[in-house]
């Protein structure tokens, strides 16, 4: 994987470079809920963090100072952009439920409930990405996170009330 994570005016930068696609952005913010801003994203705090995969497959992460949702778009190939908001209802928001729920399992079937491989892949991206921050935007590769893995048939989103 590449990561990279640029902040300001080189968030800006880069959608005009064609690093990131502003279609997506706009796609997003269409799903907001709770728009509290009238500002156009260019007048918002920004910091982005892009991420190529060895497959060549390329994901960017923007957050937004006057955005407070989880809104996601993507580009299936010969499709127009898809966007949705990420809904999480305030009575469901212990993100430790689920973690505590795997952990239970795994100790009664003695069986890891989800690949231990995506935990590594997240946090190492993630490590990769705030250190890219840390140097001012630039380019890392990171040879350390050239894992595969199956993703579980079961989502292990935590599903409506109670956590």
């Amino acid at each position: 994987m590449l990561d990279t994570t640029l902040a300001g005016d080189a968030v800006w930068k880069a959608a005009e470079q064609g690093l990131w696609r502003r279609d997506l952005l706009s796609a997003a913010l269409a799903r907001q809920q709770k728009a509290r801003s009238t500002k156009r994203p260019e007048e918002m705090r920004a910091v982005l963090g892009l991420i190529e995969y060895r497959d060549g497959f390329k994901g960017a992460v923007l957050a937004l100072s006057e955005v407070s949702e989880y809104l996601v778009a993507v580009k299936p190939k010969g499709k127009d952009p898809q966007a949705t908001l990420c809904y999480i209802p305030i009575e469901n928001s212990n993100n430790f439920s689920m973690l505590v729920h795997g952990i239970s399992q795994m100790i009664q079937t003695g069986d890891r409930p989800y690949p231990v491989e995506r935990t590594l892949l997240v946090t190492g991206a993630l490590a990769s990405l705030m250190e890219s921050g840390y140097r001012k935007g630039i380019r890392l590769e990171t040879p350390d996170v050239n894992i595969a893995y199956k993703a579980p048939e079961k989502s292990w989103y935590a599903p409506g009330q109670g956590s």
